[in-house]
């Protein structure tokens, strides 16, 4: 998630979606003086 961050230049809130494995999910955050803090996980 970090380098997402950096490499996107996310701030504030974010909502990614990600496959992992078989399944997707999806990931709600904010980025606070550039580090992600995650919040929420859910399929």
């Amino acid at each position: 998630m970090q380098t997402a961050v950096k490499n996107k230049n996310i701030n504030g809130l974010f909502e990614v979606t990600i496959k992992v494995g078989k399944e997707v999910i999806t990931v709600r955050g904010n980025v606070v003086n550039g580090t992600a803090k995650i919040g929420t996980v859910f399929k």
